[in-house]
């Protein structure tokens, strides 16, 4: 079987890659923009899986790309999956949640039934990452989404790297009491975790009844 990974230069994709190799899968990269119909019909033949890893993260562009990547990468994302039969997991976030909602309301924690909050206007990643999830969800494919909160490990150019220079400063900055804490996630479990649901040990949204239909020209 053939999975079928986008993002796969990336923090998340690069470690995907690497888990489903080390399982014994034959993982295919996706090349192209994937935004891009005939990107995605390139690279569909003989696919059993897609795990969707691509998206536009912290950089600044402005929205318009976050929901032309993030939105309409999944999309045809799902469309691909709907038209090979293939799973579909796709790489959500806890963001979609609302940044500041599980604070407020004093929830240590979150789970799948905690209900979403109001995201900042400015917050492009949650806001196009809620819509993206939605677009799944609202398929009837079988899918999963895997909704990691702030990673960390090989290859982070994001975080990681902001802590290591805050350590080499030898200055810790106090925010509030000091008591705050951030809820992490090493790279490598986000990979096991993909993992996990391709092999259908991660319950899905639903399976779909459709048979499937060709890819959109």
């Amino acid at each position: 079987m053939t999975v079928l990974v986008t993002g796969g230069r990336g923090l998340v994709g690069s470690h995907v890659i690497e888990a489903l190799r080390a399982a014994g899968e034959d993982v295919r990269v996706f090349d192209g923009d994937v935004t891009d119909p005939d990107a995605w019909r390139r690279a569909a033949g003989g696919i059993s899986a897609i795990v969707h890893a691509a998206a536009r993260v912290a950089q600044r562009l402005p929205y318009a790309e976050f929901e032309r990547v993030n939105v309409g990468g999944t999309r045809l994302a799902v469309e691909t999956a709907r038209a090979t039969g293939a799973r579909l997991i796709h790489v959500s976030s806890v963001a979609i949640f609302g940044r500041t909602a599980p604070y407020a309301a004093g929830a240590g924690a979150v789970d799948e039934d905690f209900p979403f909050g109001p995201i900042p206007e400015h917050d492009f990643y949650a806001r196009t990452k809620r819509m993206a999830e939605a677009v799944v969800r609202d398929s009837g494919l079988s899918a999963a989404a895997i909704r990691p909160n702030v990673i960390y490990g090989e290859r982070d150019r994001l975080f990681t790297a902001r802590v290591i220079g805050v350590l080499r400063t030898g200055i810790m900055p106090q925010i509030g009491p000091g008591t705050n804490r951030l809820s992490c996630v090493y790279v490598g479990n986000v990979a096991a975790a993909v993992v996990a649901a391709f092999r259908g040990r991660i319950p899905g949204f639903r399976a779909t009844t459709s048979p499937p239909t060709p890819l959109p020209h």
